[in-house]
């Protein structure tokens, strides 16, 4: 099995590793080369002069050993690196042209289903999109038309409250200048009758016969008295009646109990509250349904006669007619 060739940059790292190695083993070839022969130099050894005779004899010194050569220098090996290898250029298989046809009709029929799929995805966001905005702007209109009713019921209940305290102003103002015509019309009514008076007694002291007349005045307005009691109790009678016409009964009402409304009303019938309870009848329940009763029968009936018209009334109610 080969093994692979190693790369242009592996090489250029391992040249200095291979030059260091040359020197090394040349240093050590040139090391065991002298050493061997500085040994075969020594073998033969140092030559002795022997001398026979005065043992004071001075004896000269040896000579000096030689130097050692000095080892020759190891010539630089320069390294050539080795070729870079060519690329191996590989052969590209031959494709047949039908295969090629069909996978690039595929591909085309690929990108043209994951184009169609892009736009139905994109199609179905902006209808999504479309959807919402409707949806939101239908939310804004109700909320605006909410808004514009409760605005409007709003104008008219501060309509109708500022027209009812108008109108409330006016019956008040009304009542006011009744009660102050009532005052005076009294008023009146006791000056003409000290008037009267004074003029009657003159009259007696003067000895003219105004006694007679007085009791005959006196007679017309009691039978008239009794003529005014029978108009005012119709005109009750006719106010009882349209009160019928509003009430609504509290079931599990047991019996006829009788009870007794307080009522101010004005010269055109309207009813100032409120309604004042002077005697129960026993049942809270159809008091509050006699008070409603009342309140709605506003404006009153008038009497057939203007001079039974009276301000406050006292209406006795049964809830059935006896």
């Amino acid at each position: 099995m080969n093994s692979p060739l190693p790369s242009p940059e592996d090489e250029a790292a391992n040249v200095p590793a291979i030059v260091l190695s040359a020197v090394v083993h040349g240093a050590l070839l040139a090391a065991l080369f002298f050493g061997v022969q500085w040994k075969s130099e020594q073998a033969g050894g140092i030559p002795v002069d022997v001398y026979y005779g005065n043992p004071n004899a001075v004896t000269p010194p040896p000579p000096p050993p030689e130097p050692e050569p000095k080892p020759e220098p190891v010539p630089k090996v320069e390294l050539t690196p080795p070729p870079k290898p060519e690329p191996k250029v590989e052969e590209k298989p031959q494709i047949d042209p039908q295969i090629a046809i069909k996978d690039k009709e595929k591909r085309e029929r690929e990108e043209k289903e994951r184009l169609e799929k892009e736009k139905v995805e994109q199609e179905k966001l902006e209808k999504l999109k479309k959807q919402k905005l409707e949806e939101e702007r239908k939310q804004k209109e109700q909320e605006e038309k909410e808004k514009a009713r409760k605005e409007e019921e709003e104008k008219k209940a501060r309509e109708k409250k500022e027209a009812e305290e108008r109108r409330l102003e006016e019956i008040k103002k009304e009542a006011a200048r009744e009660q102050k015509q009532e005052q005076q019309k009294r008023a009146d009514a006791a000056r003409a009758a000290h008037m009267d008076a004074i003029n009657a007694e003159l009259e007696g002291v003067r000895g003219s016969p105004t006694g007679s007349k007085t009791g005959t005045s006196s007679g017309t307005q009691s039978g008239g008295g009794n003529a005014s009691d029978r108009g005012k109790a119709e005109y009750i009678d006719l106010i009882r009646q349209k009160i019928r016409g509003y009430i609504t009964l509290p079931s599990g009402l047991s019996g006829n109990p009788e009870a007794i409304f307080k009522v101010n009303q004005l010269p055109t019938g309207e009813i100032l509250p409120p309604v004042i309870v002077e005697k129960s009848s026993g049942n809270k329940a159809l008091d509050e349904a006699v008070e409603r009763a009342i309140l709605k029968s506003s404006p009153l009936p008038k009497p057939k006669n203007p001079k039974d018209f009276e301000r406050t009334l006292r209406i006795p109610y049964k809830p059935f007619a006896d």
